[in-house]
């Protein structure tokens, strides 16, 4: 007699853990602690974006070396001539949905509550790197640091403005400070659009195999919301999200 699909997709959940904890372990050993290693021999500027390259390249490492090949994780660029720095918003269905910033191609740092920030390790490349614990800093502080970032530094500012996991396949309503930091400074905003994850790594962390894509969507540029408010750019990005999530869902469901 066979075992019940809750024995077996509970056995699946453990051996993907187990090969999470090994990636991990495997990356610190031959990248994470070589890398610090090398730390004080290169410049700062060097330095700085080495910390953010160790904690994304981390997550790109992970997704692959954890799912394959029972979860399968396809990029899409849909603009690949974009690549200036600008503010990208993902929608959020799964507490995997941080690693998936992972794929981005471009340099990065995220806006992150207090958790990961808690990490062993990885909540030393995160602070190291420049992510933004947005439980402390001052709103102002991260309109001026996160500012500099974008135009002086060349690197893209990432979050989720739902600000939680949605509860269903519906986005909830999007918070403003990623928009009020593109029309203060005039910077791109880059919609980053997640399927799948929600049930790949469900809310109480049992794994399922299945495929998850991402999808870089061409950037709203300042040009398409010179003259708007932060709302109205937020409502407008909102909208075009939902519009490409609705339709990629049903052209997958077809």
């Amino acid at each position: 007699m066979g075992s019940s699909p809750g024995f077996r997709l509970r056995l699946f959940s453990v051996l993907f853990y187990v090969r999470f904890v090994f990636a991990t372990v495997i990356y610190c050993l031959f990248v994470g602690i070589p890398g610090i290693v090398t730390m004080p021999f290169i410049s700062s500027a060097a330095r700085y974006k080495k910390w953010r390259n160790l904690i994304r390249f981390y997550g790109k490492f992970v997704i692959r070396a954890s799912s394959y090949p029972f979860i399968k994780v396809e990029y899409y660029d849909l603009a690949p001539n974009e690549t200036s720095a600008g503010v990208v918003v993902a929608n959020h269905r799964s507490g995997s949905d941080a690693f998936m910033f992972g794929m981005w191609p471009g340099d990065l740092v995220q806006i992150a509550g207090e958790w990961p920030f808690k990490l062993p390790f990885f909540g030393v490349l995160a602070k190291c790197g420049g992510y933004y614990n947005i439980s402390k800093i001052a709103f102002d502080d991260f309109l001026d640091r996160a500012s500099n970032d974008i135009l002086k530094n060349n690197i893209s500012v990432v979050g989720f403005p739902e600000g939680t996991r949605s509860l269903n396949s519906e986005m909830g309503q999007f918070h403003g400070t990623l928009f009020r930091l593109a029309a203060k400074i005039n910077c791109p905003v880059y919609p980053f659009i997640i399927l799948g994850t929600e049930k790949v790594v469900n809310r109480q962390f049992v794994v399922s195999p299945g495929s998850v894509r991402l999808y870089k969507l061409p950037a709203v540029n300042p040009e398409r919301f010179a003259g708007w408010t932060p709302f109205q750019l937020k409502v407008y990005v909102r909208k075009q999200m939902a519009a490409k999530i609705a339709e990629l869902e049903k052209a997958s469901n077809e």
